[in-house]
């Protein structure tokens, strides 16, 4: 499976609305309902103005809107850990697992696959060092350096000629104290899915909807674990190379 995503900030007006409509939905955390493997998600709607500012960007998006929370540990563009579906007021060592997605290959223009793992704890270093990934990492699995993201995304139905998905996510990012204190981020996300000729014949026009909408029309090509470390970097220049435990 390959996995093309892009990363945007919407102009300034349109995202405020979308970071006050996912601070007053990530306050009411606590009536989410577990649901697969236990984590916290829910159904739930997205601003108006972030509807009205991503409209264009599928033809064809499901109503229905997923939302949870996850907390993140910057590593590498290629390593991505996360404790999923956390609640309001969990620590990043709620849970005693986490899960861990590696890269296994990449394509010019960003077209990246990937294998999910998930591990306990105690394990994730040598793991990580089972598959090339040991050595000096920017990770901290202590929590210093995690990110808290707010996620509500919705998908979308077939995308471009072939059959790939398309998501468009809403993303508030909530720095640790190892950041500027108090400090949010609203983000968004847009990811096409499935086989790589069906993703590639629909990124071109992805990516140019996406650019026509951005703030000053950047539009970011690059995986999630590339852009926490790249977040996390710029709220905390400081040096993020403490060993795993």
């Amino acid at each position: 499976m390959c996995e093309w995503r892009v990363f945007f900030r919407l102009p300034t007006e349109a995202r405020e609305a979308e970071a006050d409509a996912l601070c007053d939905s990530s306050a009411s955390a606590g009536s989410w309902s577990s649901s697969g493997g236990g984590s916290p998600e829910r159904t739930t709607t997205s601003s108006s103005a972030f509807t009205a500012a991503t409209s264009g960007v599928f033809p064809a998006l499901f109503q229905q809107v997923e939302e949870r929370t996850d907390i993140y540990f910057p590593h590498s563009a290629a390593v991505g850990i996360k404790t999923r579906g956390v609640r309001d007021g969990d620590t990043p060592h709620t849970s005693d697992a986490v899960e861990v997605k590696l890269r296994m290959d990449v394509e010019p223009g960003g077209y990246e696959t990937w294998v999910k793992h998930r591990w306990g704890w105690s394990v994730v270093k040598a793991k990580l060092e089972k598959y090339g990934h040991g050595g000096k990492t920017t990770s901290n699995l202590t929590g210093g350096g995690a990110v808290r993201v707010h996620k509500r995304r919705r998908t979308s139905r077939s995308v471009g000629p072939g059959s790939a998905q398309g998501e468009i996510t809403e993303l508030l990012l909530e720095f640790d104290e190892g950041g500027e204190e108090g400090r949010t981020e609203a983000w968004v996300t847009v990811s096409v899915e499935g086989e790589i000729k069906a993703v590639q014949d629909a990124t071109s026009e992805v990516l140019t909807k996406c650019k026509s909408i951005a703030a000053g029309g950047d539009a970011v090509v690059m995986g999630y674990p590339a852009f926490i470390v790249h977040r996390v970097a710029a709220a905390n220049p400081h040096d993020m190379t403490n060993a795993m435990p």
